[in-house]
């Protein structure tokens, strides 16, 4: 049964209002303004990649994993997805699931630096320090002003022994 417009142009805005509550700092407006989108339509995908995300976010991974799931089975080509999910696993100590997220995200967009550094990130917190470099640099190749990139190779380095 297809959604009506109706439903979606109020989850478009609602949408609008939780991005708008979110850059205000208002993550709680934020994420009750999302459940209400999700009520509306359980599966728009960007609804739950960002509820996710601000779950994730607010140390609350166990609370974003089923939305996130949900969000990379609707759409398994997405990238941002998969990142999501690949952070909230990170969150919860799953490694090995959270890379096969982090990693499938880097293979849906090679062009995008932030899904290498948070594979950077998953692989030093799952203890491959010479990966996460190897990420990092990636990223650092695709956007060589990113400053966190910068700082965590260098972190790495230091801790290695490299100078």
């Amino acid at each position: 049964m297809a959604k009506s417009p109706a439903v979606d142009s109020e989850v478009s805005a609602l949408l609008a209002q939780a991005a708008h509550a979110w850059s205000s700092g208002r993550a709680e407006t934020a994420e009750t303004l999302l459940e209400q989108a999700c009520t509306r339509d359980p599966k728009r995908v960007e609804v739950l990649v960002t509820l996710g995300s601000i779950r994730t976010t607010a140390g609350r991974a166990a609370e974003a994993l089923p939305l996130l799931r949900r969000a990379v089975s609707l759409r398994p080509d997405l990238a941002v997805a998969h990142g999501n999910l690949g952070l909230a696993l990170c969150a919860l100590g799953q490694h090995r699931d959270a890379l096969a997220s982090l990693t499938r995200a880097t293979r849906l967009a090679p062009s995008d630096a932030t899904a290498f550094y948070n594979l950077g990130n998953g692989l030093h917190a799952a203890g491959d320090a010479a990966a996460a470099c190897t990420a990092f640099e990636t990223a650092l190749r695709l956007a060589p002003a990113f400053a966190e990139a910068h700082f965590n190779l260098g972190t790495l380095r230091r801790e290695a022994g490299d100078r």
